[in-house]
């Protein structure tokens, strides 16, 4: 059986482990994932439906083209009066081969709910970095809230800006260590120190703040596309390594972009006073990360990495 006959057979079991219920993409995507998640290297399910870690979590370029090919057939069918993107499988279309991992992936697929989830987090005991869940699950709804409440309502939700503030030191937590994530960690560091005075208790609200919380909300995705890019270098099957060369590439350009706008807001927000009892302690962190107690050659646990990079950026709550 060739790969395209191989996948095409997942995607059906997939879509029949969800019955009448309509799915999306991802959720195909996701349950497929999961179903090779048990086999070994170089096996034939894996071979056929190579995969890597992107934006919204584990993908498949294979996957994708067989899945518009049964769309453009008619084999699988959109969903009348259900959500842009939702299909299911039309009537007498079943797989030709079954085996553990369709099995795999209809059982999956049956248990994912209604709710159409990222694969990221249907995925969310297979995710290769910790961050996948802080920055993209945690952080983003509530700083781009946050960000939102502060472009009308001037940043009134406390009980919002203290969750998002929280959010954002878990998330700091969790950028990986490494060589590899030094300049993407040393841009985040810029970028929540930013956040951190921008929307600290008791601070300024001028007129700017609402402009600089525009910028704030933009970075924020920023952040996520560079992430994803990196994630996606380091965590691809062997299909994909023709492709690193350009991924890297674009790598570049997102970090470029991401340093710009991150040193832009940065010297918006340098006009804001940092209340003292939060400068002193922020300035102690810097001094040691300036003087070379930082090493990004290797792995901080959660309580160091949370004293040299989160109180680095300061704790302006």
């Amino acid at each position: 059986m060739d790969s395209d006959r191989i996948v095409r057979d997942l995607i059906i079991s997939a879509l029949a482990g969800r019955g009448r219920r309509p799915s999306g993409l991802g959720q195909v995507i996701s349950a497929i994932y999961l179903a090779r998640t048990g086999l070994p290297e170089g096996d034939r399910i894996r071979d056929a439906a190579p995969y890597y870690w992107y934006i919204d979590g584990p993908d498949s370029d294979p996957v994708r083209k067989v899945f518009a090919g049964m769309v453009e057939e008619g084999a699988i069918v959109g969903v009348p009066h259900a959500a842009r993107g939702m299909f299911r499988l039309a009537g007498g279309v079943a797989p030709e081969d079954g085996g553990e991992a369709a099995d795999a992936a209809r059982r999956h697929a049956a248990g994912f709910g209604d709710a159409c989830k990222a694969p990221a987090d249907l995925c969310a005991g297979h995710l290769p970095y910790g961050f996948y869940a802080s920055y993209r699950r945690d952080l983003v709804p509530l700083l781009e809230g946050y960000c939102d409440d502060v472009i009308r309502h001037g940043g009134t939700d406390g009980a919002m800006r203290r969750g998002m503030l929280d959010a954002l030191t878990g998330a700091v937590v969790e950028i990986p260590p490494g060589r590899e994530f030094m300049r993407f960690r040393m841009a985040i560091s810029s970028y929540a120190r930013s956040l951190r005075v921008l929307f600290q208790e008791d601070g300024v609200h001028d007129g700017r703040v609402p402009g600089d919380a525009v910028a704030a909300r933009r970075v924020c995705g920023r952040v996520w596309t560079a992430f994803a890019c990196h994630a996606r270098i380091a965590c691809h099957d062997p299909y994909y390594d023709g492709r690193v060369g350009g991924w890297r590439a674009g790598l570049e350009e997102q970090m470029a972009a991401l340093e710009d706008e991150t040193r832009v807001l940065e010297e918006s927000v340098d006009r804001i006073p940092v209340l003292e009892r939060y400068s002193e302690r922020t300035q102690r962190m810097i001094d040691r990360c300036e003087s070379g107690e930082f090493d990004s050659a290797r792995s901080y646990s959660a309580t160091e990495y949370l004293e040299m990079i989160t109180a680095r950026i300061g704790d302006g709550r």
